[in-house]
C-alpha cells in the first residue's frame, strides 16, 4: 500500500535541528524609546493609571495613552512616592519634586545622595545613607546619626513610620513621629531592603525576611533560589495569593504557589521594578525594553520566529497530550514537546504546504503534497503516498482522507464522491456514517459500502461538521451554525469562518483570522471572546487546540498557551465598568460644560475605570442632540479616545456617549451650554430697542406734522380726481346717442300715423324699459348679466324696428347658466352693439346681421361675444373721415371703465376686438375673483 523509504535516506533528507526554550509569560511592551531605563513603577489607583519613573522622565500610563509629566529641567527619576492624592518623585540628581497639574514642581535639592522619602501629614522625611532631613516645602532641618549608622530606607506599619538603621550587624528602627530608636533582635548584615506600602522585605545572605507590621518582628519568609545568590536584586513583590516576583539583573523569577516551584524568565534583561495593579497585571520596568505588562502568569507566549526560515509561516497545527505539531508553508513540520520545551524540525517537501495533521497511536499522518506517515518514537518519515490535496484525515483501524477530488479509504483503496471538494470529516460510530463538509454542502457516506447516503446541497461552504447536544451541527463559511437534525439555524457574529474547535460536549470555538466566538449549542448562546483577538493582534489565527486544562492558540509565527483557560473563556466583563469623561486639563466632567460665545469648540478625552485591565474590551459611540444614528469613536495614534467638536452652537446642547460591551450598553449624557454674546442678551437688545424707538420717535414726531399736512392734501387731491374720474365714467355710461333717441321717437310717431298702434305701443314699452335701465344702472359699477342682456336686447329690438327689419339679430345664450349668478360692468354692451350697427352695418349693402353669443367657462367665468357682418373698423373709419365725422368715442371710454373695474379687484375683465372687411367681433371675458 505505502511506498517504503530507506531509513538512511530519510535521515539524510530530514536533518532536523533541536531547540530547547522555556515558555515565557505573554507580555505587552511599551516602547523603550519613550523611557530609556525604567527604575520605578507605581499604580495610582485614584486615577486608574500607573506612574513610571525612568531615565527620560516621569510618565503616566492609562492602559491606552502614555503621556509625559513635565519638569523644570530634564531629570532621571528613580523613585515615586504616593501619599493619598499627592505624588512625589525622587531624581538621581537628589532633587524632590511634587506633581501639580501634570507638572513636576521642585521642592528641594540636596547635596547628599537620597535613598528614600516618606510624607507624614505635612512633613516630608528624606533619608541619606547616614542622615535624616525633616521639613515642609523648602525648609528642612538635618538630623545626623553618625557614620556608624547606615540607612536602608523607610517602612510603614499600621501605627507608625520607621527608618531602618543598621549598625554593624544590628538592625534598629527609628520612629519618625516619636523621634526615638527601637532596637530589634535581628543580628545579621542586610544585603538590601525592599519597602512599599504593602510589603517590607529584607534580604540577608540567601534569605528573605519580612517585617511583620502587627508585631514589629522581623521573620524569615523564604529562601532565595540558588540561581539568584550572586545576582544583583532590584525589587521583590509578594501578592496575597502567595505569588512571589523578584526582579534582578538577569530577568524575572516567579514563585508559583500552585506548582510549588520557581520559574525564571527574560534571561539577560535586567528588571529594575515590579508592580501589581488591581487587575492582577504585573508591570515590569526594565533596562533595555522599557515597560513590560504581563496580563496573567497563566498566559504564555512562544515565539517561533527563530525556528522559521525567511518568509516561512505556520499554516496548520495539531495537539497531542505531549506535543504540538506545527506545519508551515514551506513544507516543514515542527515537533514541539511543550512539557520539556524541546522543538524539532522535520523537513517534508521544500516547496509544499502542510495542509492537515492527524495523530493515532505511535504515528503521525501529515499531508504536504503527499501523505506522510511519521514514526513518533524516532520522529522520522517511514511511508508516504500520493493523494490529492487533502484537507482532512481520519484514522482508526483504517485511514481515510477527504481531498479536493474525492473521499478515500486508503486502507482498502476505495473512493467515492468524485469531483467534490471536501473540507472536513466527522465520523459517527453509532451510525457508522461519515459526515463530510464540502464546498457546496454536506455529504453523508456509509462506511460499510462507501455509498453516498444523503446529499444536502446548501450552496454554501461547510467548514466543519461536529456532534453537539445529540445533533450534528454544520458550520458554514458565512457564519451560521445549522443543526442537521433539528433544522435550527443560529447566526454567529462572525463571517469567513476558518476553523471550528470543539471544547466541550456542547461548546465550540469558531474563528476566522482575527475574531473568536464561543457557541453553546445546548442553550443556543453566542459570546465573542475578545481577549484572544487582543492576544494575537496583528497576527492571523491559524488554529486553536485544547487539552484538559490548556488552550493552545497558533498564529503565523507564535503559539500562545492559556493555562486553566476556563478562567478566561467564561469570565464576564466587570459590572462596575464605567466611562470617565475629562477635559484636556484632566478635569472630569460631572456637570454642564459652560462655554463662552467665542469658544474654539470642545475637546474631550474618554477612558474607562478599567483601562489598565488587559481583558477590558469595549467600543465607544456618540450621538448629538436628537440624532438616532450612532457614530463610532476610533482611538487615535496615541490609542486615546478623543472627541473634538470644532463648533458648538449657542444655547443648550446634549452630547451623549455610549459605552458598549458584549453584554451591556450604557449611555453617558454630557450637557453643554454656550453663552450668547452680550449684544445678543435680552437686556442689551432691550436697551438698543428702546433707544432706537426713542430716536425714531423724535425724528418722526418732527416730520409728522409736515407729513400729515402733505398726506391730507394728497388725499384730498386723490379723492377729487377719483370723483372726477367716476363722474366721467358715469357720464359715459349714461350718455345716449341723440340720433338714436330722435330716430326711435320718429319711428314710434310713424307707427302711430300708420295706425299701427300695437307695434307703436311695443316700441314705447321697450324704449321706456331701455331708458329706465340706463337711468337705474348708470350709478352702479356692476350689475347682473341678466340685467345687462335685457338692456342690450331692448336696444337691439328698437334698432331693428328703426331699420324696418332689414337687420337680423341672433341671440345664443347658454340656457344652463343662471344669469343672476354672474356679474358684468354696467351698460358695457350697448355702446359696443351701437358701434356695430352705426359703423359696421349702416354702410353695408345686403344682409345685415348682429350676433350675441354667451359661453360659460366655469362656475366663476364666462365670455360674451358681440359680432357683426359689417364693413369692418378700417373701412368705417375711412368713410367717417370722408364725411368729416369723428371716430367712435365708445371704445376708449369702455377701456377706461375696464381699467377702473379691474382696480376694484371684484371681477377681472378682458376685452378683445378683432375686425376684417367681413365684420367685427368683440369678446368680453369676465372672471369673478375669489
Amino acid at each position: 500500500m505505502f511506498k517504503h523509504y530507506i531509513k538512511a535516506f530519510i535521515t539524510f533528507l530530514l536533518c532536523f535541528p533541536l531547540f530547547s526554550q522555556e515558555n515565557e509569560p505573554m507580555t505587552i511592551p511599551i516602547d523603550y524609546e519613550h523611557f530609556g531605563t525604567v527604575y520605578d513603577i507605581v499604580e495610582y489607583k485614584a486615577k486608574n493609571e500607573i506612574l513610571i519613573a525612568s531615565e527620560k522622565g516621569l510618565f503616566r500610563y492609562t492602559g491606552k495613552v502614555l503621556s509625559p509629566l513635565h519638569s523644570e529641567s530634564d531629570e532621571t527619576f528613580h523613585k515615586i512616592y504616593l501619599q493619598e492624592n499627592n505624588i512625589f518623585a525622587l531624581s538621581f540628581n537628589n532633587s524632590i519634586y511634587q506633581l501639580k497639574n501634570d507638572s513636576l514642581l521642585l521642592i528641594q535639592h540636596f547635596e547628599e545622595n537620597i535613598k528614600d522619602i516618606v510624607v507624614i501629614k505635612d512633613s516630608i522625611f528624606v533619608t541619606t545613607p547616614n542622615s535624616l532631613f525633616v521639613g515642609q516645602n523648602t525648609n528642612f532641618k538635618k538630623i545626623d546619626f553618625g557614620i556608624d549608622q547606615y540607612h536602608h530606607g523607610f517602612i510603614k506599619t499600621k501605627n507608625a513610620y520607621f527608618l531602618i538603621q543598621q549598625s554593624h550587624n544590628t538592625i534598629d528602627l527609628y520612629n519618625l513621629q516619636k523621634q526615638c530608636k527601637i532596637p530589634t533582635q535581628f543580628k545579621k548584615s542586610v544585603r538590601k531592603v525592599f519597602t512599599s506600602e504593602e510589603n517590607n522585605y529584607l534580604v540577608s545572605e540567601n534569605m528573605v525576611y519580612e517585617f511583620d507590621q502587627k508585631s514589629g518582628q522581623i521573620n524569615m519568609r523564604f529562601d532565595l533560589p540558588i540561581r539568584l545568590l550572586n545576582v544583583k536584586l532590584y525589587d521583590i513583590k509578594i501578592q496575597k495569593n502567595g505569588l512571589i516576583t523578584i526582579g534582578h539583573n538577569d530577568g524575572l523569577s516567579i514563585w508559583i504557589p500552585k506548582q510549588q516551584k520557581w520559574k525564571h524568565y527574560y534571561q539577560g534583561t535586567p528588571i529594575h521594578a515590579i508592580s501589581f495593579d488591581q487587575f492582577e497585571n504585573i508591570w515590569m520596568g526594565t533596562k533595555y525594553e522599557g515597560v513590560l505588562q504581563i496580563p496573567s502568569t497563566e498566559i504564555m507566549k512562544n515565539d517561533m520566529s527563530s525556528i522559521l526560515q525567511r518568509k516561512e509561516r505556520i499554516v496548520t497545527s495539531y495537539l497531542t497530550e505531549e506535543y504540538l505539531f506545527l506545519g508551515t508553508n514551506l513544507g516543514s513540520l515542527i515537533s514541539w514537546n511543550f512539557a520539556q520545551g524541546i522543538k524539532k524540525v522535520i523537513h517534508l517537501r521544500k516547496n509544499g504546504e502542510v495542509q492537515s495533521i492527524v495523530h493515532k497511536g505511535d504515528f503521525l499522518y501529515v499531508y504536504c503534497d503527499q501523505l506522510f506517515v511519521i514514526d513518533l518514537t524516532t520522529q522520522s518519515v517511514i511511508e508516504s503516498e500520493n493523494v490529492h490535496s487533502t484537507k482532512a484525515i481520519f484514522v482508526d483501524d483504517e485511514l481515510f482522507v477527504a481531498t479536493s477530488e474525492d473521499f478515500q479509504n486508503l486502507t482498502k483503496s476505495i473512493k467515492t464522491d468524485k469531483g467534490k471538494w471536501h473540507n472536513s470529516i466527522h465520523y459517527s460510530k453509532e451510525e457508522n456514517l461519515f459526515y463530510l463538509g464540502t464546498k457546496t454542502g454536506l455529504k453523508i457516506v456509509n462506511r460499510n459500502d462507501f455509498s453516498v447516503v444523503t446529499t444536502v446541497e446548501k450552496e454554501r461552504k461547510i467548514i466543519e461538521a461536529l456532534q453537539l447536544n445529540n445533533d450534528i451541527y454544520l458550520f458554514d463559511f458565512i457564519g451560521e451554525a445549522i443543526g442537521y437534525r433539528s433544522g435550527k439555524i443560529t447566526n454567529l457574529p462572525i463571517d469567513n469562518i476558518r476553523k471550528v474547535t470543539k471544547i466541550g460536549d456542547n461548546e465550540v470555538l469558531c474563528y476566522n483570522k482575527t475574531e473568536v466566538v464561543l457557541y453553546n449549542a445546548n442553550i443556543d448562546q453566542v459570546r465573542k471572546i475578545n481577549f484572544i483577538a487582543q492576544l494575537t493582534k496583528g497576527n492571523d489565527i491559524v488554529n486553536i487546540s485544547k487539552n484538559k486544562t490548556d488552550l493552545f492558540i497558533t498564529t503565523l509565527s507564535d503559539v500562545y498557551i492559556i493555562h486553566n483557560y476556563s478562567e478566561f473563556l467564561y469570565q464576564t466583563p466587570p459590572k462596575d465598568l464605567a466611562l470617565i469623561i475629562s477635559q484636556k486639563n484632566g478635569k472630569i466632567i460631572t456637570e454642564t460644560i459652560n462655554l463662552s460665545h467665542n469658544n474654539k469648540g470642545i475637546e474631550l478625552f474618554l477612558k474607562t475605570n478599567k483601562d489598565l485591565s488587559f481583558f477590558t474590551n469595549y467600543e465607544l459611540y456618540y450621538t448629538l442632540g436628537n440624532q438616532d444614528e450612532r457614530t463610532k469613536i476610533e482611538a487615535n495614534q496615541q490609542n486615546a479616545f478623543q472627541f473634538n467638536m470644532a463648533f458648538v452652537p449657542e444655547g443648550n446642547s446634549t452630547l451623549e456617549f455610549i459605552l458598549k460591551t458584549n453584554e451591556n450598553t450604557t449611555n453617558y449624557p454630557v450637557k453643554i451650554y454656550v453663552n450668547s454674546p452680550f449684544y445678543k442678551s435680552f437686556w442689551f437688545i432691550l436697551v438698543v430697542f428702546i433707544s432706537v424707538i426713542l430716536l425714531l420717535f423724535g425724528i418722526q414726531k418732527k416730520r409728522l406734522s409736515t407729513m400729515r399736512k402733505e398726506n391730507l392734501k394728497r388725499i384730498q387731491e386723490e379723492r377729487l380726481k377719483a370723483r372726477v374720474f367716476k363722474s366721467e365714467l358715469t357720464a359715459i355710461r349714461s350718455q345716449m346717442n341723440p340720433h338714436f333717441v330722435f330716430n326711435t321717437l320718429s319711428s314710434i310717431q310713424l307707427k302711430i300715423a300708420k295706425k299701427e298702434t300695437g307695434a307703436a305701443f311695443k316700441m314705447v314699452q321697450k324704449f321706456s324699459s331701455l331708458m329706465r335701465g340706463i337711468l337705474n344702472y348708470s350709478q352702479k359699477e356692476l350689475i347682473s348679466l341678466k340685467q345687462e342682456l335685457d338692456i342690450l336686447n331692448n336696444y337691439l329690438e328698437l334698432e331693428r324696428n328703426r331699420f324696418e327689419d332689414e337687420m337680423n339679430i341672433e341671440m345664443n345664450i347658454n340656457e344652463e347658466m343662471d344669469l343672476e349668478d354672474f356679474r358684468i360692468p354696467s351698460l358695457i354692451t350697448q355702446p359696443i352693439a351701437e358701434n356695430s350697427i352705426h359703423h359696421g352695418l349702416k354702410h353695408k349693402h345686403g344682409e345685415k346681421k348682429i350676433s350675441i353669443i354667451l359661453h360659460k367657462i366655469d362656475d366663476l367665468s364666462y365670455t360674451l361675444e358681440i359680432s357683426d357682418n359689417g364693413i369692418g373698423i378700417e373701412k368705417a373709419n375711412q368713410i367717417n373721415q370722408e364725411n368729416n365725422k369723428s371716430d367712435s368715442f365708445a371704445m376708449q371710454a369702455i377701456r377706461k371703465r375696464i381699467t377702473y373695474i379691474n382696480s376694484l379687484n371684484e371681477i377681472s375683465v378682458d376685452l378683445e376686438v378683432s375686425s376684417t372687411d367681413q365684420g367685427t367681433k368683440t369678446t368680453i371675458k369676465v372672471k369673478e375673483n375669489d
